[in-house]
């Protein structure tokens, strides 16, 4: 039997697939992710966690601008008056992982741990 020898993925936990899913499965996913651009993002993010992320500065914000997704508000932001109590932001990410980062790039502007 023809036992296939599966191509190292850099950053696999930026994949959908996993060692325990049928290989047709997983070979699906890598395709789809791979005509999808995940190189492209891949690289991105390798650039992102080595010269981005050790500043600590606006990492989230500084991600969204590598990527070239601009965050449009309907109203003012931040908000002029934000209590002094802990504060919930949810993102249920509808859009997959977008939508998390782009919440947490404006919770950034919040100035707040």
């Amino acid at each position: 039997m023809l036992k296939l020898k599966p191509r190292e993925r850099r950053f696999p936990e930026l994949s959908y697939a996993n060692p325990h899913q049928p290989v047709l499965t997983r070979w699906f996913i890598h395709s789809v992710e791979g005509l999808s651009g995940r190189d492209r993002f891949a690289a991105l993010y390798d650039f992102w966690r080595r010269q981005v992320v050790p500043t600590g500065d606006r990492v989230f914000s500084r991600m969204l601008e590598l990527i070239d997704v601009k965050v449009r508000n309907a109203v003012q932001w931040p908000p002029a008056a934000l209590p002094d109590t802990p504060l919930v932001i949810v993102a249920n990410h509808p859009f997959g992982i977008g939508d998390g980062i782009a919440v947490l790039s404006l919770v950034e502007q919040l100035g707040r741990p």
